[in-house]
């Protein structure tokens, strides 16, 4: 009889084989962060699917795909401009704006096909056991799978696998909840309040926007007669907000608004052009070729996905034309500023904009970097310039990122800096971070930012590969280290989670809750803990490193996930210790701890000056109000 191989991606899966008896004599392999830690608790032994294949080849799979993707957004497109001529006229893209989530798609099947091989191939004598659930509604950025979903079981269930995978049917689980806690945002009545507000007027969102921000310059202006128009300003304002001062001194209005707004009241999807695009598709045998990999056919699973935006698309984005076209004229608009866009009616409206003559100001939202190959992180250059006129980053790196790697959009790029980082750089100072104990020596604080786990938001967004499971492996062994620490009066820990609801929490958090001088903080945000830091340590380079580097703290960060390129890297090493593997890096941190000498250089801004603060004199705003005045006049 072969033996079973038992594969799970959550602790109750794990529970769920051991229950049914299935365990006995079986080899186990752990799909995620949540079965490696039951299996770990259990002592039970498994094996990772990272083990079983070297990094480059799923990056290569993983770049095909996005070269696929690209070709078949572009080949979709061209059929809807057919049926559609006023969206070619406009140059309203319907699959390409779904570029982001599209690619997450593919990436997330392909990849899971991809590991299945491979964990067949290494036990070609085995009986695979895989769970399955019912399916679940749709996630984020319109398309995406809920982190409920289990892709694993369902991708097993398709037809084209060599070896026959056993499929044991589990009930479905509670959906999580969605979004951040906001004390003013709470309660059963004010929450549709808020929703009909972001529907239906500018101007109730943007009270309320100055009311929760308590901006109450804003409020004030609302009722003020405006000489120069008004600037719409869209999603996230951290970076725009140190502009609004200096544009209402000189006379301008600021308004705010959401997507929700432009696309409030639309019809339901026509049935009639999603069919007629998904027969074109399924007689185009080389398109419809993409969406399959190694012998296996995903189509299945994206079908429905692909007739949403052929029937959603026509009639949301002619709906976004005219509510765009209305407020230009009703507000006397003269600009849009708003930040990286994901979701396709992000770029709709951002097109909408330019189309009806007001200019689309994009600011870079978040860490950006390439690698020796050219690869830019995260697919940012799709966000930030696809549908702008002019994009606004923060450092002459990420401006050759875009302009030497990026796709040729037309997007002019302008160096600006960071609004967001200048804000952190007074923190420098404040010290160190460093304490009195009770006996009045110092007692240093190490921060540790945790990455949040993907999960079926998994795509290739730089090489290595992001893994939810060596991310778990690698935390793990830096709480070991950190929770050894803590056993010293003089060291405090801080361990901060990632705010966001929609991942889950790392496992481990339950082991080291009571640990002595460690506190572990998933609320508020990670810039409120960095003027308590002597030191902070990542495991992955990402913003949070940007903000550590502007509040000059002293640096210990793990660069095997992301890998940068050599001339990056080389400036980051003057300024931060750097290592691939969690041990070489652990030990520099108790070196710096017990000796007191950091090994960088503390004041080397080279490397923050090109990826953050570009002149670093904490004039941001003042550039990107400059510019924007200049490009829209007095």
């Amino acid at each position: 009889m072969a033996c079973r191989l038992l594969l799970a991606e959550r602790a109750d899966q794990v529970q769920f084989f051991i229950d049914k008896g299935l365990a006995a004599n079986g080899a186990w392999v752990a799909l995620g962060p949540s079965a490696m830690d039951c299996l770990d608790k259990k002592g039970i032994a498994y094996k990772l699917c990272e083990e079983l294949y070297k990094a480059e080849e799923l990056g290569a799979i993983c770049e095909e795909g996005h070269r696929q993707v690209e070709k078949l957004c572009g080949w979709l497109d061209e059929q809807m401009h057919e049926e559609h001529p006023s969206l070619e006229n406009w140059g309203m893209r319907p699959f390409l704006f779904h570029i982001f989530p599209l690619t997450m798609l593919f990436d997330g099947l392909r990849s899971r096909i991809f590991k299945l091989k491979k964990i067949l191939q290494a036990f070609p004598h085995s009986e695979p056991c895989l769970c399955r659930e019912p399916g679940y509604p749709w996630g984020s950025y319109d398309l995406c799978f809920s982190m409920e979903e289990n892709l694993w079981g369902i991708l097993a269930s398709l037809p084209g696998w060599k070896n026959p995978i056993k499929i044991f049917p589990m009930s479905g689980r509670k959906l999580q909840s969605r979004g951040k806690k906001s004390a003013f945002a709470a309660g059963t009545i004010l929450k549709p309040a808020i929703s009909w507000v972001k529907q239906n007027s500018i101007l109730l969102y943007t009270l309320w926007r100055s009311l929760r921000d308590r901006d109450y310059q804003a409020s004030a202006c609302l009722a003020l007669p405006t000489f120069h128009g008004a600037l719409l300003v869209m999603g996230e304002t951290g970076q725009w907000r140190p502009t609004f001062a200096g544009f209402r001194t000189h006379g301008r209005r600021l308004l705010f608004a959401t997507p929700d707004y432009f696309i409030s009241g639309e019809k339901p999807p026509d049935e009639g052009n999603a069919s007629a695009l998904l027969r074109k598709l399924e007689f185009y045998q080389d398109m419809k070729a993409y969406f399959k990999f190694d012998g296996i056919s995903f189509y299945p699973m994206l079908k429905d996905r692909l007739a949403w935006i052929a029937g959603v698309s026509p009639g949301r984005f002619s709906l976004i034309m005219r509510r765009v076209e209305t407020s230009k004229k009703r507000y006397r608009l003269k600009a849009v500023l708003t930040a990286s866009a994901s979701t396709a009616t992000e770029h709709a409206i951002n097109q909408a904009a330019r189309i009806h003559g007001l200019p689309v100001f994009v600011w870079q939202h978040g860490f950006v970097g390439y690698d020796d190959a050219g690869r830019i992180s995260q697919l940012f250059d799709y966000k930030d310039r696809m549908t702008a006129d002019k994009t606004f980053v923060y450092g002459t790196g990420v401006e050759k990122a875009y302009l030497s790697y990026g796709r040729p959009f037309e997007s002019e790029v302008v160096s600006i800096g960071s609004a967001s980082l200048d804000a952190i750089l007074p923190l420098r100072e404040k010290g160190n971070g460093s304490k009195k104990n009770a006996s009045g020596l110092n007692r240093i604080t190490i921060l540790y930012a945790t990455t949040n786990y993907f999960q079926n938001h998994w795509y290739y967004g730089m090489p290595p590969g992001w893994s939810d499971c060596l991310f778990y492996r690698d935390q793990l062994k830096i709480m070991e280290v950190l929770s050894r620490l803590a056993k010293n009066s003089d060291i405090e820990i801080i361990v901060k989670l990632s705010p966001s609801r929609q991942y889950e929490d790392p496992p481990w958090v339950n082991r080291f809750l009571n640990t002595k001088n460690m506190r572990i903080a998933k609320e508020g945000q990670f810039t409120d803990l960095l003027i308590q830091a002597s030191a902070v340590i990542l495991d992955c380079p990402t913003t949070t490193m940007l903000e550590t580097l502007a509040a000059g703290r002293p640096l210990f960060v793990l660069l095997k996930h992301w890998l940068f390129a050599g001339e990056a890297r080389q400036m980051l090493d003057r300024r931060a210790v750097g290592a691939l593997e969690v041990e070489p890096l652990a030990a520099s941190l108790e070196s710096y701890i017990e000796s007191g000498i950091y090994p960088r250089d503390i004041n080397n801004d080279e490397y923050l000056k090109a990826y953050g603060t570009y002149l670093h004199d904490c004039s941001s705003a003042i550039r990107a109000f400059q510019v924007i005045s200049t490009a829209i006049g007095a």
